[in-house]
């Protein structure tokens, strides 16, 4: 028997150990607020003292500061930056979270905000904002851009680009991580139905200078989702849309900066739509977010796991025949009835959560470490009808629709009257236009073979995914340094792996048993010696069922490495910068099947593709006052090309295109900026030329 007397004694002593210790505790506090500048822009870099102890702070590209484990007292804060007016107030910490909320520095010269000047501009108000020694305030730029912001949300439907550029034209970041796919440069959007959770962000458009990134030619933009950096709240939202979700039920839950300097939040979201606007389509969309964030002294460790799984089904291009015939601008004609009920032939479904761990590092009043570390991994599936050795199911399969009936018979009056025929069959029965099901099923179940040993009903048609099964790494370090009152250096260190296998699988047999994997379309081939029809070689006349890989199985695999480096300077009434970015990138393919017509290409690892790259950059601008910049950018260098570009034709061989060379870039952008209390406004022209780049549409 144990003799709890023995053990109550120590148990005792260390129980009051603890709540003495959580009783001490319990007396530090952590302080934090905002710094912004008169137009409510951050002010990154601004330092943060507490008169009369060592505690000093920075702050960061979001105009956050953060004080931890602060003794409860008063404090004098004191809050400097160049070119604006020193900011001290008096502060009582006496609680476990004191917020003081937002600053708002003024330029040197001014003694009342902006919001309280009148709104009439003089010369000598003008003159008022620069700074007694002549120097005149900064243009800030990290705050979101009206017209990109409603060019990649509002125009996006429409594919509108900004200037002009692709995806692979900007840089973008979730908490210090990079977002962009080395496949083909696009970002990766894995955050939607966040939207509580994602409002924190930081932009540079064009090529200006950023403290985060290097940046592209088109800009870079880093999402802060931290715990600490969500608001205190408690909400759940419910909306109503029309466009292709109907219902969106949001919840989210944010706990501010807790006692001890941890920080939770959390976020769950679905958007609906039972069926879209366009007839067939359907949208099943959950998102989810968590994170948690420890704040320890000058150094801040957060972990943020986020998801999206969608389901929808799309809608397809058709031809103006497909519209005139069915009356209707939203024919689609992805569906059909099946038993009654709207069956969609083209799903996608799409999982590719990522899970990112970053550690602030606030080394002193001048210089802070930002690094992540990330990982996403997931599955994206694009479904689609396929068949063997049948006739094309699509209703608006140009073969029949009325307009190929004259190519179809050789006497015109018997193509007319069979035109006609057709035309008002469709017009009176608009669903000849869309997937028959049934027939589809009848097909695959009216004759029974014995292939390979198996015997059953062999599929004429099946529906299949397409599947992408992504493994992404990354790991990105940024390091930034007030030097001196003019002077400041930002530097990054980044490295990503992406690994992403490739192949097909059958989703649904449609009622048969089996389906072989064979190349119809390369059956015609009379090569001698090639068995040209067959996917695999080494497993011919492949038997698959549900779930199993056909058609096609490779894998690509991306390293590169990068280092970036950028002096900044901020005088009287020029600021300048200049910036370097040295790359490493390697590309490969690996076959996992031997295709019958490229049977000495296909298997195995390809030869490994590797290139150097230097992009450079730099911009000044010239402040005339605190309202009118004038600014002028350029940046020249090359890329490595995408994997996408690189291998002709990947599904099915190892071949690389001739003479492959990097993408060449030049660009130039120069303005006149007006930015006033109560109007905002921008010229800006600019000329962008790309060389030496190949683009392959698949």
């Amino acid at each position: 028997m144990v003799n709890m007397k023995k053990i109550r004694l120590p148990f005792l002593l260390f129980f009051m150990l603890i709540c003495m210790s959580l009783g001490s505790y319990a007396q530090n506090a952590n302080i934090r607020g905002i710094i912004t500048d008169d137009y409510n822009n951050p002010i990154a870099n601004a330092k943060v003292f507490l008169n009369g102890t060592t505690h000093e702070a920075v702050t960061d590209a979001t105009g956050v500061f953060n004080f931890t484990d602060i003794p409860f007292g008063e404090y004098e804060l004191e809050i400097k930056e160049v070119d604006h007016i020193t900011v001290n107030q008096h502060i009582t910490a006496k609680q476990a979270l004191v917020d003081l909320g937002k600053f708002a520095l003024l330029p040197e010269g001014r003694k009342t905000p902006l919001e309280e000047t009148l709104p009439t501009v003089s010369l000598e108000e003008n003159e008022a904002a620069e700074t007694s020694s002549g120097a005149v305030s900064s243009a800030l730029g990290a705050s979101r851009d009206v017209f990109a912001s409603a060019a990649n949300f509002t125009f996006s439907v429409a594919r509108f680009d900004v200037r002009g550029y692709g995806d692979e034209y900007f840089m973008n970041y979730m908490n210090g991580a990079p977002m962009v796919s080395l496949v083909n440069g696009r970002s990766v959007f894995a955050w939607g139905g966040l939207n509580d959770v994602t409002r924190n962000q930081i932009s540079a458009y064009g090529m200006k200078a950023s403290n985060y990134s290097f940046g592209g030619v088109g800009g870079s933009f880093n999402i802060d989702s931290r715990a600490s950096r969500q608001r205190k709240q408690t909400q759940i939202t419910y909306s109503a849309a029309n466009r292709a979700y109907e219902n969106r039920l949001m919840a989210t839950f944010g706990s501010g900066i807790m006692k001890g300097g941890w920080a939770v939040a959390a976020s769950i979201s679905r958007r609906w739509a039972g069926e879209g606007y366009i007839p067939g389509t359907f949208y099943d969309g959950w998102s989810y977010y968590a994170s948690v964030e420890k704040l320890v002294g000058h150094h801040s460790i957060s972990l943020t796991h986020f998801g999206v799984s969608t389901i929808n089904g799309r809608s397809a291009s058709a031809v103006q025949e497909a519209f005139d015939l069915t009356g209707s601008n939203y024919y689609n004609a992805n569906w059909g009835y099946q038993n009654g009920e709207k069956r969609n032939s083209s799903v996608n479904n799409i999982f590719t959560p990522l899970t990112i761990l970053q550690h602030d590092w606030q080394i002193n009043n001048k210089s802070t470490l930002q690094s992540s570390v990330s990982y996403q991994f997931g599955k994206e599936k694009r479904g689609g009808l396929n068949w063997y050795n049948a006739p094309n199911p699509r209703g608006d399969y140009y073969r029949n629709l009325p307009s190929f009936a004259p190519f179809s018979l050789d006497d015109p009056a018997s193509a007319a009257a069979l035109q006609s025929t057709m035309e008002s069959s469709i017009r009176n029965n608009t669903d000849l236009l869309q997937i028959n099901w049934a027939k589809l099923y009848e097909a695959n179940t009216n004759h029974i073979e014995t292939i390979n040993g198996v015997t059953g009903f062999r599929a004429n048609y099946i529906v299949e995914n397409r599947v992408e099964d992504n493994h992404n790494f990354g790991f990105n370090t940024v390091y930034n340094n007030t030097l001196t009152d003019n002077y400041s250096l930002s530097a990054g260190l980044s490295y990503q792996n992406q690994k992403t296998d490739y192949y097909r699988e059958v989703d649904d047999l449609l009622g048969a048993d089996y389906y072989v994997d064979l190349n119809q379309f390369a059956e015609q081939s009379v090569i001698p010696g090639i068995d040209a029809a067959q996917n695999n070689l080494d497993n011919p006349d492949n038997i698959v069922t549900e779930g199993e890989k056909y058609g096609y199985n490779y894998s690509s695999t991306i390293n590169q490495s990068l280092f970036w480096l950028q002096p900044e300077y901020k005088g009287k009434n020029i600021d300048a910068f200049v910036a370097a970015q040295f790359t490493l990138t390697d590309l490969s393919r690996t076959g996992n099947f031997r295709n019958g017509v490229f049977a000495g290409n296909s298997f195995g690892k390809s030869e490994v593709l590797s290139f150097t790259n230097v992009m450079l950059k730099g911009g000044a601008t010239y402040k005339i006052n605190g309202r009118n910049y004038i600014f002028a950018n350029g940046a020249f260098g090359d890329r490595a090309p995408f994997f996408d570009d690189a291998f002709i034709a990947p599904a099915t061989n190892n071949a690389v295109i001739d003479n492959l060379e990097a993408v060449r870039i030049t660009s130039v952008e120069g303005g006149y900026s007006y930015k006033a209390p109560r109007l905002k406004a921008q010229v800006l022209g600019y000329t962008t030329a790309i060389s030496d780049m190949t683009h392959i549409y698949r």
